[in-house]
């Protein structure tokens, strides 16, 4: 039984191949900020040199995802994954809500959406109880389970939309999404390479 309980990174893992296999989806692992590569004026040698300055997240999106929806509306979803810790002996699920201000700092960076992925829960009143807390005090974040062997995954709650995005801010995300810092990343979409959307 124990051998089949999964650490973060393997759920990390796992959800971004399963992501891959959606067409037209842009993805982001580990995504921390970015860098522009700009010229700027010596001064003391009087000659443009090359600068590269970052930007950093308050925390990093463990997955973003970028995409059209049905409307070609530009959406923006975010993802925080927790799962069971094997450095120490008994091997442990999450604590409760573990995840969620994570999760919550992904709408403040500009995300529209922002998930909390973890394990799947086996205690009905832990459940119950993460749904209500997001119900009444966590609105736009949702949850997704996945079983214990990775076998398959589903939304437990859906998120409401992110109220308080700004377009400013969006077009900001986008381009930075373009020049990520980050672990790994999938190749630009034409339609988002060409501003094919609606922000």
């Amino acid at each position: 039984m124990i051998t089949k309980l999964k650490t973060e990174d393997q759920i990390h893992d796992k959800c971004f191949r399963e992501f891959l296999r959606e067409p037209e989806v842009y993805l982001i692992k580990n995504w921390m900020g970015w860098s522009f590569r700009t010229k700027t004026m010596n001064s003391k040698k009087g000659k443009p040199t090359n600068h590269t300055p970052q930007t950093r997240f308050y925390r990093e999106f463990d997955i973003a995802r970028l995409e059209r929806d049905k409307d070609n509306k530009l959406i923006i979803s975010g993802y925080e994954i927790k799962g069971y810790t094997n450095k120490a002996e008994p091997i442990t699920p999450p604590p409760f809500a573990e995840g969620i201000g994570q999760a919550l700092s992904l709408l403040l960076q500009g995300a529209d959406y922002s998930y909390v992925i973890l394990p799947e829960e086996k205690e009905p009143k832990n459940k119950d109880g993460l749904k209500t807390l997001c119900d009444r005090y966590a609105k736009s974040v949702g949850i997704i389970y996945v079983k214990d062997d990775l076998s398959m995954h589903w939304i437990e709650r859906e998120p409401e939309p992110n109220p308080f995005i700004t377009v400013k801010r969006k077009i900001e995300l986008v381009e930075g999404a373009k020049h990520p810092n980050c672990d790994e990343n999938t190749e630009i979409p034409l339609w988002l390479k060409r501003a094919d959307y609606l922000v």
